[in-house]
């Protein structure tokens, strides 16, 4: 694996790029990391990137400033071939049915059959349907994972997912990835001002 690229040859035309920001210098994405970073997991288990390079770069400055560090690092990683699990806050955003059949396939094995039945009709109710937000984010920990965000992940990269992509409430785009399907990865030093 090539790390380190220049940032141009990185970049084709169908690429969609997101970037993680760091105090620490690393080579790959080690998942035994999680947790151990300073932000919050308030979109479950995973790394999370942005979208908006600014965005990075500001988290960087705010990193460096609020602990006294010289450096920071924004990496960023070609998602374009990774399939997120969408979820919103503000909306009830609804999963396919494709979505949903795949899920109740696979969640027959983590339930007992009152429960699969009890999940299986709400997905489909149509006056208090689950929403992709309130099943990832609280059906599955809840009713399932015993609060376990880290197997919630697991369960939706059992389902094919490579991470989640949660629209907040001022409708930012936050990826949080728990598969990379490769560590093909650049990384750009930030130095305090």
């Amino acid at each position: 694996m090539k790390y380190f690229k220049k940032f141009e040859n990185f970049l084709s035309q169908n690429d969609m790029i997101v970037y993680h920001a760091s105090l620490k210098k690393f080579k790959i994405f080690d998942f035994h990391k999680i947790g151990s970073g300073i932000g919050g997991s308030y979109g479950g288990y995973g790394m999370y990137f942005t979208q908006n390079k600014n965005d990075a770069e500001k988290y960087c400055k705010y990193l460096m400033k609020k602990y006294n560090k010289i450096y920071s690092y924004i990496y960023s990683v070609n998602v374009k071939d990774y399939n997120f699990y969408v979820m919103n806050e503000n909306t009830n955003l609804k999963l396919s049915n494709n979505e949903i059949e795949n899920i109740l396939i696979n969640i027959k094995k983590y339930c007992d059959n009152d429960t699969y039945i009890k999940i299986k009709n709400n997905f489909y109710d149509d006056k208090y349907p689950y929403s992709a937000y309130s099943f990832y984010m609280d059906i599955l920990p809840r009713f399932i994972f015993k609060n376990d965000s880290e197997e919630s992940s697991k369960f939706l990269k059992l389902c094919g997912y490579d991470g989640v992509l949660y629209i907040n409430d001022v409708n930012e785009k936050i990826y949080v990835i728990f598969n990379f399907k490769n560590n093909d990865i650049n990384i750009e030093k930030i130095k305090k001002q």
